[in-house]
């Protein structure tokens, strides 16, 4: 696996790659788990991040990857928008 973020205040931007075939990994500290015996071959994706003050974040990102569905390869892509909030 593979990160690169870049810090500008307010905004935060990362991109991250995940090379070599993989089965139920555990991936971005804990919080995602493949759980089904598909094979991974790679996943990429971006995120960009906006600090609105110091306890709340908007974040967009976006991932592909690809694995192995039984005889054919597939692929899966996730669109995402999330609201952070630290206590």
């Amino acid at each position: 696996d593979f990160k690169l973020q870049n810090f500008k205040e307010p905004w935060t931007s990362t991109i991250n790659v995940s090379l070599g075939k993989n089965t139920y990994k555990v991936a971005n500290g804990g919080f995602v788990v493949y759980n089904l015996g598909e094979e991974y071959k790679y996943s990429a994706g971006a995120s960009v991040q906006y600090a609105i003050d110091k306890n709340d974040n908007i974040k967009v990102s976006y991932s592909r990857s690809k694995y192995n569905n039984g005889s054919e390869d597939s692929y899966s892509n996730v669109y995402s928008i999330s609201y952070l909030r630290a206590f």
